[in-house]
């Protein structure tokens, strides 16, 4: 198969959409409110014109001064403008205030007698503000741009919008003889469903992964969609992750197919459907379709029987076949569960504002929804949004859709209103029913409003479709006496399951993007909930990432692996990323002054720590420096890599050494921080000097005492318990994991909160115009500490694999009762325990040899077999 698309010349055609002769369309990938800037020189002042447009308005000044301002083209004589020298055009644009559409781009013309400049890659695009900021600098038109402006400008030869049009695109073959088997191979630049005879050849949704080193292909059998005669292989484009990253950039990107259909009949023959020159293609009723910003949908533009055998493509256009170089990376099956929708939620209440129709479905979750209409004319305008939460008056609260830059822009009497994410924008066919469900676009969501219906029974149903990657259940807890365990597995899990999208991102609302830090905390919690085997090892080897090397983030390249080889005895994982992992090491270790990291780059730290107890750089990074060498030189001794392993063996003891220098403070029996933080990480990474961990830890209770509640961020939260069940302060353990005060684990969750928020706050968070996400699994870290400690089934003293379990309960009597199991590559563990005054009962299972601790410091063997001990606490 070759890669096919739509020829441009036949995509500018989708919309009226008229070019200005030798001009690109332009657009930095920055949405909201755009800035624009180029430089010329004249040595003579001449007759000189211009022309310019955009979707929505701009702004232009010549040499300071306005030309044009708040309108959405301009054609004059600009002559007087002009001055001997350097003249400077500035731009300031907005994108788009229509629903119909959010893909925007700016072009045009300056012309004299002796010069023409037109808008190409020649002209500068920059940023003058950072996130959630709204005030414009007076001096932005002679801003000195930053050389390291992370602003980008995109080119396109004609519109974006129609540049990267959905296609319908299919191809004819005859079956003439038996068939004994049919399997199809499909890739995509975009997204692509793929259909036979008018049937969808899957259920998958987002099938085209997040791979950046490599290009993903999925294979179906689909021998029972032939038939002997005429078929047709049809295909449906779409955007996805191509043209969407991160907070609101949206690229210019054509949709392109790859596929190919291996016919293998009962003779012993073969034939091959490719995609090749023999494919034609029309235009799909998707006008406009995003990731992030959503669907613009004409049910209008539907096709009846677009993809049967008998339908007449006559008039349909030829595709456009492209060179062989159009994707050098090379092609990878993929290899982890794909995404589907995974159950459906109906409504729990119906609200009627208006000409708004307010579902609220009891939950929030990922994915998108089905909306049955009934009685509908065709051109009707249908306006579908969603979000997390309402504020007091049972409004929207929808910071978390605008944009990042200038969010103002977006709402209320913004000027780019139709750059708010995440709604939908559905013209009716017209008629008795129809139905609309979202493909090529996703968000988190608790709450749907339907605008534009003339009565609220035109809306005959509507369901939430709950979408995530389908990894296998491995891991449970359950407590009948203590039911706040079981609420924050289930809220946990509810994070983690709306947050993998063929990768885990960290929100599936504002971003969608891949962060390492959280990924690399939250990776053991999520190996207990789910088998993360061949999804996660996917995704460290070759996905999508952010801040892959910032200290405590970059260091996912092998925490990771390590951590997918302590509960799968995935050795391969460790092969594959071992360059990588030497490559950070290594390049760490060479920035190094006196055994620890100078300058680090470490912006985040203990992140979203409350009452501003963040640590400092510095002692973050040499924590996480010191971490590094530990882990490494495992990994590489797994590997056979002696010599490495003996290399970073010698840097460990000197760096450790340099830690305590500069940041141990032992009169205070402190760390420099003086925070919660300051203690946890050196205590659970092993770094405290000898014979101080007991001293170290009571200052940490005491701490933890005085403040009354956790002041740690994301990192300190993940290893805060651990340490204290460590050193026998389980009574303070319960009490930060019961305490219901902020910050705390049941302050998040007895506001209404059915997700974990992204901050203590949660829902109550109001902070930079309510942009909190209230989808992020990192906090739900605790989590796997109810498997490790109260279930005692700890995956890092355990060998690989569990093949040998090791278990170390811990019995607490405020809990009453306990249960954990963990499905593992050796079989079933589950482990209960429950107190009968001081007596506790403890039951465990395994299908291999067992190491028990118990809280008193005894150890005992047993065989694989169910087993149960009585101790007295």
């Amino acid at each position: 198969g070759r890669w096919i698309c739509g020829p441009d010349e036949y995509l500018k055609t989708a919309e009226p959409i008229e070019n200005i002769p030798g001009a690109k369309w332009i657009w930095p990938c920055t949405y909201s409110r755009v800035y624009l800037r180029r430089d010329f020189e004249l040595e003579s002042i001449e007759n000189t014109v211009i022309q310019f447009k955009c979707d929505n308005i701009f702004d232009l000044f010549i040499n300071g001064k306005p030309v044009s301002l708040n309108r959405k083209s301009c054609a004059c004589n600009v002559t007087s403008f002009l001055q001997v020298g350097k003249n400077r055009i500035s731009i300031r644009a907005f994108q788009t205030n229509d629903d119909r559409f959010f893909t925007s781009a700016f072009t045009g013309k300056i012309e004299g007698e002796s010069f023409c400049i037109v808008t190409d890659e020649s002209w500068i695009p920059f940023r003058i503000a950072t996130f959630w900021e709204n005030d414009e600098c007076e001096d932005w038109q002679d801003f000195e741009i930053p050389v390291h402006n992370p602003s980008h400008l995109m080119t396109c030869p004609i519109h974006p919008r129609l540049y990267k049009r959905s296609l319908y695109m299919r191809r004819a073959f005859f079956v003439s003889k038996p068939l004994e088997s049919a399997i199809l191979h499909v890739s995509a630049q975009g997204e692509a469903e793929t259909y036979l005879n008018g049937k969808r050849t899957d259920n998958e949704f987002f099938t085209q992964g997040i791979s950046v080193k490599y290009k993903e292909f999925h294979t179906f059998d689909v021998t029972d969609l032939i038939c002997h005669g005429n078929n047709v292989l049809g295909a449906l484009t779409g955007n996805s992750w191509l043209n969407s990253e991160s907070h609101t950039e949206v690229y210019m990107n054509k949709n392109m197919l790859l596929c190919e259909l291996e016919l293998c009949y009962k003779d012993g023959s073969t034939e091959t459907v490719a995609s090749d020159g023999l494919w034609k293609c029309c235009f799909s009723p998707l006008t406009d379709n995003d990731l992030q910003f959503g669907e613009r949908f004409d049910a209008r533009r539907i096709i009846d029987s677009w993809c049967e055998p008998d339908f007449n493509d006559s008039l349909w256009q030829s595709v456009e076949v492209m060179d062989k170089d159009a994707e050098v990376r090379q092609y990878v099956s993929k290899n982890y569960p794909p995404i589907y929708i995974m159950r459906r939620v109906s409504p729990v209440k119906t609200m009627y504002k208006d000409n708004r129709v307010i579902f609220d479905f009891g939950e929030n979750c990922s994915g998108r929804y089905r909306l049955e209409l009934g009685n509908t004319f065709s051109g009707q305008e249908i306006k579908i949004s969603m979000c997390e939460r309402l504020d007091e008056y049972g409004e929207f609260i929808v910071g978390v859709y605008t944009s990042v830059f200038f969010n103002r822009d977006c709402v209320y009497d913004g000027k780019a209103l139709g750059c708010m994410r995440n709604f939908d924008f559905y013209t009716c066919r017209g008629g008795e029913t129809e139905v609309y469900e979202p493909r090529f676009a996703y968000t988190g969501f608790r709450y749907l409003c339907v605008e534009g219906v003339t009565s609220s029974s035109q809306v005959r149903s509507i369901v939430m479709n709950v979408m995530h990657n389908a990894l296998k259940k491995t891991g449970s807890v359950r407590s009948a006496s203590y039911p706040f365990a079981e609420q924050l597995f289930k809220t946990a899990l509810r994070s983690w399951d709306g947050n993998i999208m063929n990768g885990p991102t960290d929100c599936p609302t504002r971003e969608k993007n891949f962060w390492t830090g959280d990924m690399q905390l939250f990776c053991p919690t999520a190996c207990y909930f789910e088998d993360c085997d061949s999804f996660l090892a996917r995704w460290t080897h070759m996905g999508r990432k952010m801040c892959p090397v910032v200290y405590g983030w970059g260091d996912e390249i092998y925490v990771i692996p390590w951590t997918l080889y302590k509960f799968y005895r995935n050795k391969a994982i460790l092969e594959y990323a071992y360059d990588e992992i030497l490559e950070l090491c290594y390049s760490r270790i060479d920035s190094c002054v006196n055994n620890l990291p100078k300058n680090p780059l470490s912006p985040f730290n203990d992140h979203l720590s409350p009452f501003n107890n963040n640590v400092e750089p510095e002692f973050f990074a040499g924590i996480y420096y010191c971490h590094m060498l530990k882990t490494v030189t495992e990994i590489a001794e797994v590997l056979g890599d002696y010599k490495t392993s003996d290399k970073l063996a010698s840097l460990i003891e000197p760096a450790i050494n340099e830690f305590n220098k500069r940041f141990f403070i032992p009169e205070e029996n402190d760390y420099s921080p003086r925070s919660q933080t300051g203690l946890v990480l050196p205590l659970a990474f092993g770094l405290v000097p000898s014979h101080r961990e007991n001293s170290l830890t009571r200052k940490l209770n005491e701490r933890i005492l005085k403040d009354g509640s956790l002041t740690t961020g994301f990192f300190g939260t993940r290893f805060i318990l651990d340490v204290l069940c460590d050193h026998g302060y389980t009574d303070t353990a319960f009490m930060l994991l019961d305490n219901d005060k902020y910050p705390s684990w049941r302050d998040m969750l007895k506001n209404g909160a059915t997700t974990f928020p992204e901050t203590w706050l949660g829902m109550s968070d109001m902070t930079t115009e309510n942009s909190i996400s209230m989808n992020h699994f990192a906090i739900g870290a605790v989590v796997g500490w109810l498997f490790e400690y109260l279930g005692g089934i700890r995956y890092k003293e355990s060998t690989p694999g569990f093949s040998h379990v090791v278990l170390k309960p811990v019995f607490m009597k405020e809990v009453g009762s306990f249960k954990a199991e963990l499905k593992t590559v050796y079989g079933v563990i589950s482990t209960s325990w429950v107190f009968n005054d001081n007596v506790c009962t403890f039951t465990f299972s395994a299908e291999r040899n067992v190491t028990l601790i118990l809280p008193d410091g005894s150890v005992s063997s047993y065989p694989a077999g169910t087993h149960t001990i009585t101790t007295t606490v």
